[in-house]
């Protein structure tokens, strides 16, 4: 029997890929724009990093937006 990947410690809804998109900026720009490498916006937005909240502030000032954090209890699993 597989079991399935464990959950993320924390979930960023959504991507910096839509808003960036809908603004027209390339990852390159988004990144720039940032203070960050290109390589650390694909890898943020293919979900193969775990961002820091300073990366995080970064990132949504650079796409004109304000980072919201909050906590929430667990999901559980249906049994």
């Amino acid at each position: 029997m597989t079991r399935a990947p464990p959950e993320p410690l924390f979930r960023v809804l959504p991507s910096t890929a839509a808003p960036r998109e809908e603004l027209g900026m390339t990852q390159t720009q988004l990144a720039q724009a940032a203070g960050i490498q290109q390589p650390s916006v694909t890898r943020f937005e293919a979900g193969g990093t775990m961002p820091t909240l300073p990366m995080l502030e970064r990132l949504a000032s650079a796409l004109g937006l304000r980072l919201h954090a909050r906590f929430e209890p667990p999901h559980r699993a249906a049994g």
